[in-house]
């Protein structure tokens, strides 16, 4: 998911993709794993066998928005002066930082969004191990 952010953001930008690019969308599928795994795993520990699936998933995404938001807006702020950047010297950083600002923006939402939908579908098709 955070790929295709990254190459809808390139395409948007006018911008080929380069091997920074894909050093960029590499980093931003790592921040948006831990983020859907700290999602699940806190699922996991708060359930038992008289919680609904979708009261568990309405607290994670409750408990879990405000950390996932934070990570992906102290990313961007930090990742902003250098997309701003028009020196040649920066020019080379430009698809890196472009694909993990949109790499992590469209991995947030997916964290979000995917992960409880997908987790919600398998968890009425089974019973989740406890």
């Amino acid at each position: 998911v955070a790929w295709s952010g990254a190459v809808l953001a390139h395409w948007a930008a006018g911008l080929p993709l380069s091997m920074e690019s894909l050093v960029g969308m590499i980093a931003a599928s790592g921040v948006v794993v831990n983020d859907s795994l700290v999602l699940l795993d806190y699922i996991r520990q708060h359930g038992d066998e008289d919680t609904s699936v979708e009261h568990l998933i309405s607290a994670a995404c409750i408990a879990r928005f405000r950390p996932i938001l934070l990570a992906f807006l102290t990313n961007f702020a930090g990742f902003l002066p250098t997309l701003l950047e028009t020196s040649q010297q920066a020019q080379f950083l430009i698809p890196m930082t472009l694909s993990l600002s949109a790499g992590l923006l469209i991995g947030m939402a997916a964290s979000l969004i995917l992960t409880p939908v997908c987790y919600a579908i398998l968890g009425n098709s089974r019973a989740p191990n406890r």
